[in-house]
């Protein structure tokens, strides 16, 4: 009995080293990382056919603590979302220029029509752990056309 159990804890102890290994050296553990989620969608609006979606993901080993909205919905649903940025690439001026702002002051605020109730806080997210912006219909937005290059910022 007592060697059969060393023998299962012996295979728990190998397994866990090569799990901590892969983690350790896949191209993938460089800690949070943000991944981008495109869906094709129809919120109402014709020609608007795709939303985004920008996630932080904790690919580390250790809990990384992040901020986020906790909010309800008008339509009574609770949802969480990171801040982020919206930048458009402005070949004239050779720069990234922000277009929507979902962070500071404004993150994170009641208004009508979307959020009823808020409140930002912050939380550990832990390894394979994740949280998204939400989606984002970009091209439905002022000062976006067709073919502009845009990134998250989050």
């Amino acid at each position: 009995m007592k060697r059969r159990l060393g023998l299962v804890f012996f295979c728990i102890l190998i397994l866990l080293v090569i799990a901590f290994g892969v983690m350790l050296f896949s191209s993938h553990s460089h800690g949070l990382r943000a991944e981008l989620k495109i869906e094709t969608a129809d919120i109402g609006i014709p020609g608007i056919t795709k939303a985004y979606e920008a996630k932080l993901v904790n690919r580390s080993l250790w809990p990384i603590r992040v901020q986020y909205c906790d909010f309800m919905t008008d339509a009574m649903t609770r949802r969480k979302s990171v801040p982020y940025t919206l930048e458009r690439w402005d070949a004239n001026a050779n720069e990234w220029k922000t277009m929507v702002r979902a962070n500071g002051e404004e993150f994170c605020r009641p208004y009508p029509l979307g959020i009823v109730q808020a409140k930002l806080r912050s939380r550990l997210l832990w390894p394979g752990q994740s949280i998204s912006t939400g989606e984002e219909a970009t091209a439905a937005r002022d000062g976006f056309s067709i073919g502009d290059k845009v990134r998250f910022l989050i």
